[in-house]
């Protein structure tokens, strides 16, 4: 076998994710995404029964890197060279997370899958401040796809001023892809409103940004009405 990927949600001390690496050159590490306060440490093992703690590199670096580290406390990505190891593992020490982990092994440059983002996303947010914002960050090389996108509203009700855009990068500097009026809600009855999102020629519905850009999707004008945005994102 000269690919392998593994990724688990951990939530408990002592919870770990391991891969099998012998014959291998290199592993990726993803720490993708992290809730409160966490250690995770990375442990590499010769025969799969006595694991040691084993330093790692933050991706990309040199092999062996310049600087190690042995544990981690935020997202991350880190990468390591197999050398001798069978088998490498990283494990939730300290915290209940949960923390989403992924770790990808191969002779070539594919252990670099680690680090690609899942390829359906369901970016969400909520304000009632009359703005909220959702930025589904960028990738290299891949271009971000928002094929669904509905915005849930309830409250007093905001008249003419509502209106959401989708801009291809940030709101300052970006360009506009799509705008829409949204409909306030009447009285306290909450409203949701499905974004007509443009149908290409050959019945695909949705809007396609910049490879390399993020994209935002941003509310404004709704005054102190309760605003939801869901969306459905894919990379190209």
């Amino acid at each position: 076998m000269d690919f392998s990927k593994t990724s688990k949600r951990l939530t408990a001390v002592n919870q770990e994710a391991t891969i099998w690496c012998e014959g291998q050159s290199k592993v990726g590490i993803s720490i993708s995404s992290m809730t409160g306060a966490n250690t995770l440490s990375f442990f590499g093992s010769l025969d799969g029964l006595t694991f040691n703690p084993l330093g790692v590199g933050a991706y990309p670096s040199a092999t062996p890197p310049a600087a190690v580290v042995l544990t981690a406390t935020a997202i991350g990505d880190f990468e390591v060279g197999v050398q001798n190891y069978k088998f490498i593992r990283i494990q939730l020490t300290t915290g209940s997370g949960p923390v989403v982990v992924v770790l990808s092994a191969s002779a070539d440059g594919r252990y670099q899958e680690a680090f690609i983002a899942p390829a359906i996303l369901y970016p969400s947010s909520s304000s009632s401040n009359g703005i909220n914002t959702v930025t589904i960050d960028a990738q290299a090389n891949r271009a971000i796809n928002l094929t669904f996108c509905n915005i849930c509203m309830n409250g007093l009700g905001f008249g003419a001023n509502g209106l959401v855009r989708i801009w291809d990068g940030p709101v300052v500097g970006g360009n506009v892809l799509y705008s829409e009026v949204l409909t306030s809600p009447v009285g306290s009855v909450g409203t949701v409103q499905k974004l007509s999102l443009p149908t290409d020629t050959d019945g695909h519905i949705g809007i396609s940004g910049t490879p390399g850009n993020a994209m935002t999707i941003q509310v404004v004008g709704t005054g102190g009405t309760t605003t939801i945005i869901n969306a459905r994102a894919s990379m190209k």
